[in-house]
């Protein structure tokens, strides 16, 4: 009897369990019925956010092979030489093994010509790991660069370009004239 009493209990605590999921999904659908949630993808793709990091890209044009990326990036799957000095070097071989890659965006930061970016490409497929080893000296055109609609904390006061914010000039204290009582 008492084994009874257990599976009915069971079976009622179940079907209430049931009604108050029920309930709360039914109130989020009557009070967000206009919202979108789920879009066509191929027609339709969402936006991807500013700071969003897609394929690592270098532009050629302006790299100036200092290995600085090469040797910031923990996986070590960015290879790099360069011919020339000073201002006039440039990159011969720009390569990344993007088997080994882990999107960390630490090479992008040390670039001190911003030639490394991160592009919100994401439909990115290889249908053979050799080709995951991208040559950018192979590429004409760079991909267009991601512009960020919010200001990137860490790059606010860096680079030739930046505008740091002057203080604010500190009033002098006014002296106060001494009392004729001293």
């Amino acid at each position: 009897m008492h084994a009874m009493k257990r599976y009915i209990k069971d079976v009622v605590d179940g079907f209430v369990t049931v009604l108050v999921g029920m309930t709360v999904t039914g109130r989020e659908f009557m009070e967000h019925k206009e919202r979108v949630t789920t879009l066509e993808y191929p027609k339709h793709s969402k936006e991807m956010p500013p700071r969003f990091r897609g394929m690592l890209f270098n532009d050629v044009e302006k790299c100036i092979a200092c290995l600085l990326c090469a040797r910031d990036c923990p996986v070590d799957c960015i290879e790099v030489t360069g011919y020339g000095k000073g201002k006039a070097r440039r990159a011969d071989v720009f390569t990344i093994d993007f088997n080994k890659c882990m999107w960390c965006n630490l090479c992008v930061e040390v670039c001190p010509v911003e030639s490394l970016y991160m592009t919100h490409e994401y439909e990115v497929t290889f249908r053979d790991r050799r080709d995951m080893f991208v040559d950018f000296m192979l590429y004409k055109q760079a991909p267009p660069r991601p512009l960020a609609l919010e200001q990137v904390p860490e790059q606010q006061a860096v680079g030739k370009n930046a505008k740091i914010p002057e203080p604010e000039p500190e009033s002098e204290p006014v002296k106060e004239k001494p009392s004729p009582k001293e």
